[in-house]
C-alpha cells in the first residue's frame, strides 16, 4: 500500500509488482496518467497487470488511460465480487505474462547462442530450423566458399543456395535425424571461381522448440590436397625410420670391418705386396658402403629447420654450383624486381633446390633450365594446402620430354625412379624439406606445353627487407683486434709443452667396436678404458676421480641396448662436472643430438664407422698429446 506516488515508485523499484491497484485522482500529483506514464518507461513494464479505479464515464479519460498502459479499468463503486474477478483476471494474465517473458528471454539467449557457435564453428557452416524453413545463421567461412554475402543466405531457402543438394526428394526430414544423427553428401556447387566439389553433413541439434540442422560443409578439393600430402609425409617417415635403423646396424658393423682394416694397414711393412693391395681395395669398398649408407639415410629427420631471412636466388645459384651438373647445362634465373626473402634453412632450401635443378638436367633433352622466383601473397581460400600469407613460388621448368600422368603421380614416392642408375629419394627428400618449412612442392602443367614443371612453394616476409650492411671504422678496428688477439693465441701454442698421456674412457656396447678401438688408441699412446654400458661409464670416472687420475676425454656410444646410453651418461656427469669434455659415437644419422651435440653437453661427434685418423684427431684435439 503507497499513499502517494512518489511512495509507490519507491516501493516498485525495490520490488517489481505482478499486479498495480491505482486510483484515478485528477488533483493528485501526479493522476493515474502520470504514474502510468513512468512505468512505461521501466524495464518491468510488460511484467505487471495495472487496474484503474475512476470515477468518471469520460470517453477520453478511459481511452487516454488505455492508450497509456492501464490494462483494465473499474468503477469506485465496484462490488466486493467484481474485484475478485478482476484480481483473478491480473492473476493469470500476470502469470501468461511471466511464462511468455521467460520464453522470450530464452529465445534471444538462444539466438545469441547459436549465432556464437556457428560464427565460430572450424568448418563452413549454416543453421536452419529444418530443411524447408529459412536460413538462421551462417559464418564467414561458408560466405567465402559460396561467394556470398550475410545478405545473400540469411533469410533464404537451402533449395536457392544449394540447390545440386537440396532440390532433390530423397532427403531425411529433421523429425528422423534423431535415428540418423548425421547425414554426408558430396555437391558439386558452381562457384563464381568455377565448381568446386563439396563435402556436405547435416547434424540435428536440439536448440529451439523446433530444434534445428547444422549443416557444415568444407571444399573437398583442398582437403583431398592436404590429405594427400600427410599420406607422403607418413609414407617418408616410416621409411626413414627403418633406413635410420638399418644404417645404425651397417655403420656398427663397417665400424669394426674397417677399423681392423686399419689396424693391419699399419703391419703393411711386414705383410707381402699382394696382401696390401687386398687392404687397399677393402677400405675402398668400405668407403663405398658408408657413401651408400649416407644416401640411403638422406630422408633423415632434420629436427625443426634453422630458419632465417635468406635470398632465394642466391641460394639458386649455389645449388647450381654445387649440383654438378653436366657441361651442356646453363641455368637461367628469372626474379621479381623486388624479391621478398624466404624465411627458410639456407642449407635445406638448398639441398631442395640441387634436387630439382639436377632432375631437370637429367631430363637430356635440351641444355636449359628455367628458374623463375616471384613474390606470393595468399588470401584465406586457394586450393594450395598452405595457410595465408607471403610465399615465394620457385618454378623450376626443363625442356625435356615431361612426364608421363602415371609418373607424375609416382615421382614423390620413395625409391620410385625411371632411371636405373638412380636411387629414387631425391624428389621425396625435396619434397619432405619442402612440407618442414610449411611450404609445398608439386608438379604442374609446363606453361610452354614441353618439359616437365616443377613448382615450389616457400613461406616469405616482405618485412624482413633490410639495408646491408655498412662496415664502419669502429667495426673494422673491431675486426683488427680480434686477428690480433687470435695472432697471440697461435703464439702462445708454439710454445714447448709437456708431453702428456690422455686418458679416455670408451662406453660402446659392441665388443668387437671395444676391441678394435682399444687397439686403435693404445697402439697411439692413449691411456683407454673400456666399458659396455653408461653405468659402468659413470662408476669407472667416479673412481678415477677418487684415484686421482681423471679421464681427458670420454667417448660415448647415443644409443645402448638394454642400458643406458651416452645422452643420459653426460646428463649425469655434468651434474658434477660441468666442465668434462666427451665426444659422442653414433650409427645413427638422423638424432638431434648430432645436429645440437653441445646443447647435450657434448663437445664432439664421431659418426660411424668413423676413420682411425678422425678418431685420433678428435681425441688429440680435447685431451691433449698422444705422442
Amino acid at each position: 500500500m503507497a499513499s502517494s506516488a512518489s511512495q509507490a515508485f519507491t516501493l516498485m523499484r525495490k520490488e517489481p509488482p505482478a499486479f498495480l491497484i491505482l486510483c484515478d485522482d485528477i488533483d493528485a500529483s501526479p493522476d493515474a496518467l502520470g504514474v502510468l506514464r513512468w512505468l512505461s518507461n521501466q524495464e518491468f513494464r510488460d511484467s505487471v497487470h495495472t487496474l484503474v479505479l475512476c470515477n468518471t464515464t469520460d470517453s477520453s479519460r478511459i481511452s487516454a488511460l488505455l492508450r497509456h498502459g492501464a490494462s483494465d479499468i473499474l468503477p469506485l463503486d465496484f462490488s466486493e465480487r467484481e474485484l475478485d474477478e478482476r484480481i483473478q483476471i491480473a492473476e493469470h494474465r500476470s502469470d501468461y505474462l511471466r511464462t511468455r517473458l521467460a520464453d522470450s528471454r530464452q529465445l534471444r539467449q538462444q539466438a545469441t547462442r547459436y549465432q556464437k557457435v556457428v560464427s565460430h564453428w572450424p568448418q563452413a557452416a549454416i543453421l536452419t530450423p529444418n530443411l524447408s524453413r529459412p536460413i538462421k545463421e551462417v559464418n564467414q567461412r561458408a560466405l567465402e566458399i559460396l561467394g556470398m554475402t550475410h545478405d545473400d543466405v540469411v533469410g533464404k531457402y537451402l533449395s536457392l543456395i544449394l540447390p545440386d543438394l537440396f532440390e532433390r526428394d530423397d532427403f531425411i526430414p529433421y523429425e528422423d535425424f534423431s535415428k540418423n544423427p548425421q547425414r554426408v553428401e558430396d555437391v558439386l556447387y558452381k562457384s563464381s571461381d568455377g565448381e568446386v566439389l563439396l563435402e556436405v553433413r547435416m547434424v540435428g541439434m536440439d536448440w529451439g522448440k523446433e530444434g534445428s540442422i547444422l549443416i557444415t560443409f568444407e571444399n573437398v578439393g583442398r582437403m583431398q590436397a592436404i590429405e594427400r600430402s600427410r599420406s607422403r609425409v607418413s609414407q617418408v617417415e616410416s621409411i626413414r625410420r627403418f633406413a635410420s635403423e638399418m644404417a645404425h646396424e651397417f655403420n656398427n658393423i663397417l665400424t669394426i670391418v674397417n677399423g681392423n682394416l686399419s689396424l693391419l694397414s699399419k703391419a703393411e711393412t711386414t705383410l707381402p705386396g699382394p696382401s696390401v693391395q687386398l687392404i687397399t681395395s677393402s677400405q675402398q669398398a668400405c668407403r663405398r658402403a658408408t657413401d651408400l649408407v649416407k644416401r640411403l639415410t638422406k630422408q633423415r629427420d632434420f629436427g625443426q629447420p634453422k630458419l632465417a631471412p635468406v635470398d632465394a636466388e642466391t641460394l639458386v645459384q649455389k645449388a647450381s654450383q654445387e649440383a654438378v651438373l653436366s657441361p651442356r647445362a646453363q641455368t637461367n634465373v628469372t626474379t621479381a624486381d623486388v624479391l621478398w626473402p624466404a624465411i627458410a634453412d639456407a642449407d635445406l632450401l638448398t639441398e631442395a633446390l640441387k634436387v630439382l635443378l639436377k632432375n631437370a638436367d637429367e631430363s637430356l633433352a635440351n641444355s636449359i633450365i628455367e628458374v623463375d622466383i616471384e613474390n606470393l601473397a595468399l588470401g584465406e581460400e586457394t586450393s594450395l594446402p598452405l595457410q595465408s600469407g607471403d610465399y615465394l613460388r620457385i618454378t623450376v621448368l626443363d625442356q625435356g620430354p615431361g612426364m608421363k600422368t602415371d609418373v607424375a603421380e609416382r615421382a614423390f614416392e620413395p625409391f620410385f625412379t625411371t632411371r636405373k642408375e638412380a636411387e629414387g629419394l631425391g624428389l621425396t627428400l625435396a619434397l619432405k624439406i619442402a612440407e618442414d618449412h610449411r611450404g609445398t612442392l608439386h608438379i604442374e602443367d609446363s606453361p610452354t606445353g614441353t618439359g616437365a614443371c616443377f613448382v615450389l612453394h616457400i613461406p616469405a616476409d616482405r618485412a624482413s627487407l633490410v639495408a646491408p650492411e655498412i662496415i664502419t671504422s669502429e667495426l673494422a678496428e673491431e675486426a683488427l683486434a680480434e686477428s690480433a688477439s687470435a695472432l697471440s693465441k697461435e703464439a702462445r701454442k708454439l710454445r714447448p709443452a709437456k708431453v702428456h698421456t690422455p686418458r679416455v674412457l670408451f662406453m660402446d656396447d659392441e665388443p668387437d667396436i671395444r676391441t678394435i678401438v682399444d687397439k686403435i688408441l693404445s697402439a697411439h699412446n692413449f691411456d683407454i678404458t673400456c666399458t659396455s654400458s653408461g653405468e659402468q661409464a659413470i662408476d669407472a670416472y667416479y673412481r678415477a676421480i677418487e684415484e686421482k687420475r681423471p679421464y681427458d676425454v670420454l667417448l660415448l656410444d647415443l644409443e645402448v641396448v638394454g642400458g643406458m646410453g651416452g645422452k643420459d651418461t653426460i646428463a649425469i656427469l655434468r651434474q658434477d662436472f660441468p666442465r668434462i669434455k666427451a665426444v659422442v659415437t653414433t650409427g645413427y644419422l638422423d638424432d638431434t643430438v648430432l645436429t645440437n651435440h653441445r646443447e647435450h653437453g657434448f663437445s664432439g661427434v664421431l659418426t660411424k664407422p668413423f676413420q682411425m685418423e678422425d678418431l685420433i684427431s678428435v681425441l688429440t684435439k680435447l685431451g691433449g698429446s698422444s705422442a
